[in-house]
């Protein structure tokens, strides 16, 4: 509408960059006059997709849920049942679908404020006995792999989640030609599109793909490799890393990468003069506290532990020893809770103190660690519950 559109331009006045999921959504930003195209990145969208990749062990479950007779060919929507998504367009596809091909069920998972109008437009089109409504789900990877294809009817999308879990399960696709779903799909190699409100067209692409199997299943292959190298949530991380980067340099709040080496070499001469002041001070407590530690129990002073370091190197550390010997499980450091009896009596004094930590300095000072940075994590750490 016109007092969207206003809002959105006034908006991007004071916005540095504005994120557009696929070019085609970028494209219409700019057609509707939002921003031009240098303040919009184009970032798609990512994902945990193990579960979609390797779903084809769910097989056969939820179409023995549904009860569906052996044969049963399963057309699926999945989404709100909402204006946008256009589930009266699926229906009337349906419809003609179910006219020639005797075996056809349809699933619509979700629900929404039209879920009642579409069961009724379902009874008047005479399909209310083979149109199933499920309501919400929770357990997608084990829907997508019995159906046969997974319908995007929506009047307009920026890249919706459903088609790119249901390529993820190597399940045929076939959507509407509106917003970014052209980029999602490489229309008869990776899915199908169709003009929008065209029932006949719709139905005409989900009866292809269900009388086609061999086609369909090459479909299914290539889409899955298509998500599986561009939607994952390793590749989302990097663009967005590198986006803010981008916008920090811009406004001077982060060193360019050029003067990085020089940053490093001072940060490095500021640990090792810490550290160096650190050790020649605190080599007193050092006896003393070794002291208390062996007359707790006779037990060793030190506790060792392997941690990540930058770029996942290993190294060793060395704490005062705070917990009786042998407290952990083999190969696993769980982390103490409140009142754990664990710690021994001089080890809660050395936690409530931070002594325990004081041998670290020599790691700083060899440069495995730094007085500012991330938490250098253990190998095989397992987090306490209230953690």
């Amino acid at each position: 509408t016109r007092l969207l559109r206003r809002m959105e331009r006034v908006l991007a006045r004071t916005t540095d960059r504005i994120i557009a999921v696929s070019g085609q959504v970028k494209a219409d930003l700019v057609r509707y006059g939002v921003a031009g195209p240098e303040k919009i990145s184009v970032i798609p969208l990512g994902f945990d997709l193990e579960p979609f990749l390797n779903s084809a062990a769910n097989r056969g479950a939820f179409q023995r849920e549904l009860g569906c007779g052996h044969g049963a060919r399963l057309v699926g929507i999945v989404g709100r049942v909402f204006p946008i998504k256009n589930h009266r367009l699926f229906l009337d596809a349906a419809a003609r679908v179910a006219g020639e091909e005797g075996h056809a069920r349809f699933v619509v998972v979700g629900d929404g404020i039209l879920r009642p109008e579409m069961e009724a437009h379902a009874r008047r089109l005479g399909i209310a006995d083979r149109v199933i409504f499920t309501g919400w789900r929770h357990d997608l990877p084990r829907i997508y792999p019995d159906l046969d294809v997974l319908v995007v009817s929506s009047m307009n999308e920026g890249t919706p989640v459903s088609a790119i879990e249901a390529m993820a399960s190597g399940c045929p696709v076939v959507a509407t030609r509106v917003g970014g779903l052209p980029d999602l799909l490489d229309d008869g190699k990776t899915g199908c599109l169709v003009p929008s409100e065209d029932a006949p067209a719709l139905a005409a692409a989900i009866l292809r793909v269900l009388r086609d199997p061999d086609a369909s299943h090459r479909m299914g292959e290539a889409a899955q490799a298509q998500v599986c190298e561009r939607f994952q949530a390793e590749r989302l991380i990097g663009d967005l890393e590198g986006l803010y980067t981008e916008l920090l340099e811009e406004k001077g709040m982060l060193a360019p990468v050029a003067v990085r080496p020089r940053s490093q070499a001072l940060k490095r001469g500021f640990d090792l003069l810490l550290a160096s002041v650190g050790l020649l001070l605190s080599a007193p407590l050092w006896a003393i506290v070794a002291a208390a530690v062996k007359l707790q129990d006779g037990g060793p002073v030190f506790f060792p532990q392997e941690r990540w370091g930058q770029h996942q190197r290993r190294f060793r550390v060395h704490k005062f020893r705070t917990m009786m010997p042998n407290a952990g499980a083999a190969g696993v450091s769980i982390q103490a809770t409140e009142d754990d009896p664990r710690v021994t009596r001089i080890g809660w004094i050395l936690r409530a103190t931070a002594l325990d930590e004081l041998p670290q300095l020599l790691n700083i000072w060899k440069g495995e660690m730094s007085f500012v940075g991330p938490r250098a994590l253990p190998i095989n750490e397992r987090q306490g519950r209230e953690r």
